[in-house]
């Protein structure tokens, strides 16, 4: 199922504004705010509510045990993931033939 063009224009919002569009897709998307009400109003509202969150809740740092934990894990799921590699086989020589 594709997504209409508001589910994909809701969907460039919410991406703009996680700073996960590349340069051409933002521009675009600015274009079609400018000329947009619904758009704007989305991006608006939703810039209002991560400030507001951002601004208005607790920030917890993780402690150090916590990171090295997360760090070993990651780094635990990283090497099981990766694929096996084993040498390569050696060419077995070819018996020279003269002509």
């Amino acid at each position: 199922m594709t997504p209409t063009h508001d589910e994909e224009m809701a969907l460039l919002v919410q991406a703009d504004l996680d700073g996960e569009l590349d340069a051409a897709r933002r521009a675009e998307l600015v274009a079609h705010i400018a000329g947009c009400a619904e758009c704007r109003a989305l991006h608006a509202g939703l810039a209002a509510l991560s400030t507001r969150l951002r601004t208005s809740l607790p920030y917890h740092a993780a402690t150090p045990a916590l990171r090295a934990a997360v760090a070993q894990r990651l780094a635990e799921a990283a090497a099981s993931s990766l694929p096996t590699i084993s040498a390569p086989a050696r060419p077995r020589p070819r018996a020279w033939r003269g002509g």
